[in-house]
Formats: C-alpha cells, structure tokens, sequence
C-alpha cells in the first residue's frame, strides 16, 4: 500500500512560511543554499508532502503493530527525520522500510510513500504530477512516443495533447522507479507505456537494453497508474529488480 500526497504550493513570498511549518533544520539549511524562489518552493513543497505521506504510513504501522513498553530500540519517527537528496536528486530514505519520490509543477507538489515490500531484489517507486492544460509541443511528443504509442493515440477519448502530455507524465514516473535500480540512462522509447481509462497501464519493456542482464522481463517488474484530480494528472510507478 501507498500514500500519495499532494500539497498546494503558496506564492513564492509565503514560501518561508511553509518551509518553518514542516522542515526540518537540515532541509531549512539545504533550503538556504538554493538559488530562486521557484526552486526554493519545489523543494519546500515536496519535502513537506513527503513527510505528510511518511507520516501517514507511519501511524498505520504504529496502530497495526504497537511498539511495547519493553522495546529498547526506539527510534525517531522518519517523518520526523530530516529528508535529504541522494546523489540523483531523489530523496534519501536509507534503510527506514520506506521507499518514496517527490513531484512538483505550477502550483502544486506531490509525493508518494510505500513500504519496502519483503520480497528479494530492490524496489522503487516514481510519482509524477503535471497540469492537465499543458500544451506539450510537437517535439515533445515525438521524442517522447514511440512508433505504436503514437499509432494508438485517441483510444483514451482524450485530446491528443492531453493524452501526449498523460504518456510523458506515466514514464516520468517509470523513469523515478527503474532509475535507482537499473543506474543507467533510459531512453523514451524503451519504456512503452498503454494506459486504460480505469486508471490501469500496460507496461512493455521489451525494448529496453538492461546489458549486463541478457532478460530484462524475467528480472524486471513494473506497475503504473494514473489518475485525474482536479486540474492535475497524478502518475505514480512502483519496480522491482529480482536478485
């Protein structure tokens, strides 16, 4: 199970206060460092999401399986822990039992939280948020769509542009899930993605080159969904790479 949470992002004027409410002082000082307001906002805004969606799981968890009296090993909640970037930009949980990703556009930032499932291999997860009025360009979507994507578009009954724009935001969140696990560059073309109007997406990978490993689909499992809420596509990603 997942927790995606989505906070509105407050004009860049308030943005001190958003970040005073809910950050942590690590994040305030990594905050200090960073360079426009834009920028300051969408990382204020994700990292307090996060820790919203963190915090949700946490008390599921806590609820489902109280700690005893008798426990010596108490720790600090995550989400009261400062959440800080790995060396790809992505947030850094190690060894906490979550797994989590961070988005943000115009407006608003979003974040998923998941458990690490008990299962042998790595897993991550990917969350995408976009405007559903963003008008992506030509280029875009042909950088972005492969031969058969582009065939299939209009099978959702949705402007092309908005379905382009769908399909851009479903592999950005592929790209956040199988980049931690595969360390490698992932072209647009080699993750094709075919979503359904429930919510529901196929995945074919077949295209991707996973070298070292000679077969990519016996190793590698993913999921996507989508989702429309209010004037925003919600995408998120969940992957696996067996041992």
């Amino acid at each position: 199970k997942a927790s995606l949470v989505a906070v509105a992002l407050p004009l860049p004027s308030s943005q001190d206060a958003l970040a005073a409410l809910e950050l942590a002082a690590e994040e305030r000082r990594l905050l200090a460092r960073l360079r426009g307001d834009e920028r300051r906002l969408s990382f204020a805004g994700g990292r307090v999401a996060l820790r919203r969606a963190l915090h949700h799981l946490e008390r599921e968890d806590n609820e489902r399986e109280p700690r005893s009296s008798g426990d010596t090993e108490a720790k600090l909640p995550l989400s009261d822990l400062p959440l800080l970037r790995d060396a790809t930009g992505a947030p850094r949980l190690p060894g906490s039992g979550y797994l989590g990703s961070i988005s943000h556009t115009r407006g608003l930032a979003a974040a998923i939280a998941a458990r690490t499932p008990p299962c042998p291999g790595s897993c991550a997860v990917g969350v995408d948020v976009e405007r559903v009025d963003r008008r992506p360009s030509p280029r875009l979507a042909r950088r972005v769509l492969a031969a058969g994507e582009a065939a299939r578009l209009g099978e959702l009954r949705m402007e092309s542009p908005r379905e382009v724009l769908l399909r851009f935001s479903l592999k950005e969140a592929l790209y956040k899930a199988l980049h931690p696990l595969l360390r490698r560059s992932i072209s647009w073309h080699s993750v094709v993605v075919q979503p359904a109007l429930d919510g529901s997406c196929e995945v074919d990978l077949s295209a991707l080159a996973l070298s070292p490993l000679e077969s990519a689909p016996s190793k590698l499992a993913v999921q996507a969904r989508w989702a429309v809420y209010g004037d925003y596509f919600f995408t998120s990603a969940v992957a696996t790479l067996r041992s």
